[in-house]
């Protein structure tokens, strides 16, 4: 990490505290400023535009109050409607149209050639009233009666007649006219439902050209994203400039009326404020960044003293004085300072000490210890040394931790590099090229602020060696039995070859051996050869030595077993039950395993001889899949069980109940090394209870479980 000036950290993080506090309360007495004025222009724009939404709805009441005096009274007096006309001047004219759409009566104020008779049954005023609306109110439009943009507003009338009345917006423009911004540009504009402009001050054209803004900023950027009264930002419709501006909707009539102000007016009156306010922030920035400085000159001086103080006593220099300081603080550190110096050289002396007792300690342990870091070796202790066959420490230390592994170890060490293990068997290399196997573990440990792995190593190899004795001694015992095996499988093939060519023999003497006797003889014959040396080739298998895992059936693993010791359990009266589940392959050794089930099934056998010939002797084994990846062997015998006493010790070495030349007492003790260190399963005995043909039958009950993938 890349070391920073500790004077420099301090003064820069002070001059950024200064400068942080001088540019957060501008930023804030700017912003705050800001929304200050921009509350200002919501206030007066909100209150601008509930005045235009009252006289808007006021006028068009009054519009709406006419008509219903034109309704009440224009069948007494067909001209009543010129007297609307005239003293009203908010509306240009009025017509009658009959149910037909064409004009029964009108009176306007303009000079254009209308007449009655005339049709206007396509306008849409017409059209809502005869569809059955009571009354509608019309966007803008260019009337030919006004010639101009009108707006009408047409009801209901008796006899299927429709009034007509042409609204001038007059005293609405003139009284949207009384507010204007500082620009002198007016604040209203007023809208029809489609968006179309009818009545702007500032471009009057819009309104004879029947502006539609529907797809403008005004709508796109304020009505569509704020609701009414809720002030927003958009772009102008002529200049393109900055508004803000808010609106409401007349629900009479689906009208906008829209309030706005220019943006870059509105704001453009704090920027003075806010240079005057730049300008304090800079000059109280510059005299704080001066204080700063003298401060830090005086204080820093003193860090220096301290600074040079630490050293020294680092290097070893601990009856150094410290200098007083003026200042409090410093003084207590100074008293603490010195009280430290003394108890750093305490225990100096007390961790040499105690090095060198660890040293000792680790000298005196049975294992050998190689502690590294990062996979090199940084040291070791004499155990090592001489297991290793090394000549002193340092030609390991500075190692690879792998350089003393063997190439079959290689790749489960580099996976446990990086973790805390349990004890595991490794393969290590001397240092004349030997091998040997061991079982070794990891753990890590943090020391002077490194975290560093030991490695503990005790050699097992004369542990292995045993190891492969008994598992010889126990395949020489298996061997034993299987020439027994041998013996009752061949007795009756023999016989049958033997009693085939005694009678060809005979019938040769006697002169009555015909062809058809001597092709059945000899099919006699060669089909007991071929059993033979079926069973041959059996027991070879039996006896081969598993180099390599293989996958494979424990079915057909279990049923060449039982193939096996058919003849001798037939000639005992014990018989097999089997319950197997389909497809049952694992990675395992075959050989091992059939002879780790031999082991059992002998037992069972011993076991069960010594029942009366009267008992049923029964042996019972199911192969079943319990879950996805792994499988449950279990063989369950009919002999009354394994006495209590015994049961803790019949996976141990030699244990034998059994008279000396029966049994060796390592059967049990090798099918358990198979099944647990060679297989990496489980094997539980237990005494239990299984029924058949509806008895009950209690004896040992064996249980392996073995993993699909292991």
């Amino acid at each position: 990490m890349r070391k920073i000036s500790l004077k420099q950290n301090i003064l820069n993080i002070f001059i950024l505290f200064v400068m942080f506090v001088t540019l957060t309360v501008g930023f804030l007495s700017v912003y705050s400023l800001y929304q200050s004025k921009l509350s200002t222009a919501e206030r007066s724009q909100r209150q601008v535009l509930i005045q235009v939404e009252q006289e808007v709805e006021k006028f068009l009441n009054e519009i709406e109050q006419n008509a219903t005096y034109m309704l009440t009274n224009y069948q007494r007096s067909s001209m009543i409607i010129k007297s609307i006309v005239e003293l009203n001047p908010n509306i240009s004219s009025v017509l009658v149209l009959d149910k037909k759409g064409q004009i029964e009566n009108f009176y306007t104020t303009s000079d254009v050639n209308i007449y009655k008779g005339f049709d206007y049954s396509l306008k849409r005023y017409f059209i809502e009233i005869s569809q059955g609306e009571q009354s509608y109110w019309s966007d803008t439009f260019f009337s030919l009666v006004d010639e101009d943009q009108s707006i009408t507003y047409s009801f209901q009338m008796p006899l299927d007649k429709v009034g007509v009345i042409f609204v001038k917006l007059n005293s609405l423009a003139s009284f949207c006219e009384r507010y204007k911004n500082s620009d002198d540009s007016y604040m209203i504009r007023l809208l029809d439902s489609k968006g179309v402009v009818i009545l702007n001050q500032d471009n009057p054209e819009m309104v004879h050209q029947q502006f539609n803004i529907l797809n403008t900023s005004v709508f796109k950027d304020l009505m569509y994203k704020n609701a009414p009264y809720v002030m927003g930002k958009y772009k102008g419709i002529n200049q393109n400039r900055k508004n803000m501006g808010m609106y409401t909707t007349i629900e009479k009539v689906d009208w906008k009326v829209l309030v706005r102000e220019d943006y870059d007016i509105l704001i453009g009156s704090i920027n003075e404020i806010v240079l005057n306010i730049i300008i304090i922030a800079l000059i109280f920035l510059l005299v704080s960044v001066y204080i700063a400085l003298k401060i830090a000159k005086r204080l820093f001086k003193q860090i220096d003293q301290y600074t040079d103080n630490i050293a020294q006593i680092s290097a070893g220099n601990y009856a150094i004085k410290i200098q007083d300081s003026p200042y409090k603080e410093f003084e207590t550190f100074t008293q603490s300072f010195e009280l430290m110096q003394r108890e750093i050289e305490k225990r100096e002396e007390s961790l040499e000490e105690s090095l060198n007792s660890f040293k000792s300690l680790v000298n005196s342990t049975m294992e050998a210890i190689l502690i590294h870091k990062d996979g090199v070796c940084l040291d070791v202790n004499d155990v090592a040394v001489k297991l290793f066959k090394y000549d002193k420490k340092e030609e390991m230390v500075g190692k690879e931790f792998l350089h003393f592994v063997a190439p079959s170890s290689q790749k489960i060490v580099q996976y446990n590099m990086e973790k805390e293990t349990e004890p595991y068997e490794i393969e290590f290399l001397k240092k004349d090229g030997s091998s040997f196997i061991s079982i070794g573990q990891g753990k890590f440990l943090h020391l002077f602020g490194l975290k560093l792995k030991v490695s503990t190593v005790i050699d097992i190899s004369e542990i292995k060696h045993k190891d492969k004795l008994l598992f010889q001694q126990s395949k020489m015992a298996s061997m034993g039995e299987m020439i027994g095996n041998i013996a009752h499988q061949w007795r009756q093939p023999l016989s049958a070859i033997s009693s085939a060519a005694s009678g060809m023999k005979v019938q040769k003497e006697f002169g009555v051996l015909t062809d058809d006797e001597v092709e059945s003889s000899l099919n006699s014959i060669m089909k007991s050869t071929h059993y033979l040396s079926k069973t041959i080739d059996d027991f070879r298998n039996f006896f081969k030595s598993d180099k390599a895992k293989t996958t494979f059936d424990v079915t057909k693993v279990t049923d060449n077993v039982i193939s096996l010791l058919a003849s001798s359990f037939k000639n005992y009266d014990i018989k097999v039950l089997k319950e197997y589940d389909e497809s049952l392959e694992i990675l395992g050794y075959e050989n091992e395993l059939t002879q780790a089930i031999i082991n059992i099934f002998n037992n069972a056998k011993d076991a069960l001889l010594e029942l009366p010939r009267d008992k049923k002797r029964l042996i019972m084994i199911k192969v079943r899949r319990i879950k996805t990846d792994q499988i449950i062997i279990t063989v369950h015998d009919s002999a009354g069980g394994i006495p209590k006493n015994i049961m803790p010790s019949i996976f141990d070495p030699y244990f034998t109940t059994k008279y000396k030349q029966q049994g060796t007492g390592i059967g049990l003790y090798m099918t358990h090394q198979i099944i647990v260190s060679h297989m990496k399963g489980k094997i539980v005995a237990e005494n239990s209870m299984f029924t058949y043909e509806n008895e009950q039958h209690y004896g040992a009950k064996f249980t392996i479980e073995l993993s699909v993938k292991k």
